[in-house]
C-alpha cells in the first residue's frame, strides 16, 4: 500500500495531510506526485471528478516551493 510519506513530499506537507485526516493517496495521486517531484516533463492526467487531481498536482508543487 502506498502512503503519502513514501511519495517524497516534504515533512511539513506530510504533517498537514495528517492533521487534515488524509492517510492514503488516491491512485491518481500515487502516480502523479512522484512524477511531478522527480521530472521536468509535462504531465497530462485524466481521472474522474472527486479522485484527488487537485492534490495530485498541488501537493508536489507546494513541496517544491523554495521558502
Amino acid at each position: 500500500m502506498t502512503t503519502f510519506s513514501s511519495l517524497g513530499l516534504r515533512p511539513e506537507i506530510l504533517a498537514s495531510l495528517v492533521k487534515m485526516g488524509f492517510e492514503t493517496p488516491t491512485e491518481i495521486q500515487s502516480q502523479a506526485i512522484p512524477h511531478i517531484l522527480n521530472s521536468r516533463q509535462d504531465l497530462i492526467a485524466l481521472a474522474q471528478t472527486g479522485t484527488g487531481k487537485t492534490g495530485a498536482f498541488s501537493l508536489p508543487v507546494l513541496s517544491r516551493v523554495d521558502e
